[in-house]
């Protein structure tokens, strides 16, 4: 089990990608959320 990991997102910053990523409880939330909309 690792509990830190860190991507390289290098080539995706050259490629110009500048948006900010979420956290994972952000995208947990998120995930959430739209399975709660997605079954109505």
């Amino acid at each position: 089990y690792q509990s830190y990991t860190r991507a390289d997102i290098s080539r995706l910053r050259e490629a110009g990608y500048t948006r900010e990523f979420r956290t994972v409880a952000e995208g947990v939330k998120a995930y959430l959320e739209w399975l709660g909309r997605a079954r109505g």
